[in-house]
């Protein structure tokens, strides 16, 4: 029987989304090569900026 490795859900504070929607309005950057920048889905970043974080 294989085991399968469980993926910790990693939470982000208030400081750090912020962070990240500044790097993306700041730079020239695509939200796909930012996210795979931090590792993490675009669609977080997605919902990061309809939120208005």
């Amino acid at each position: 029987m294989q085991t399968l490795e469980t993926i910790k859900r990693q939470y982000r504070t208030k400081s750090q989304k912020f962070q990240l929607m500044n790097e993306l309005q700041s730079g020239g950057i695509t939200i796909s090569t930012l996210a795979r920048k931090h590792g993490i889905y675009p669609v977080t970043i997605h919902n990061l900026k309809r939120k208005d974080v």
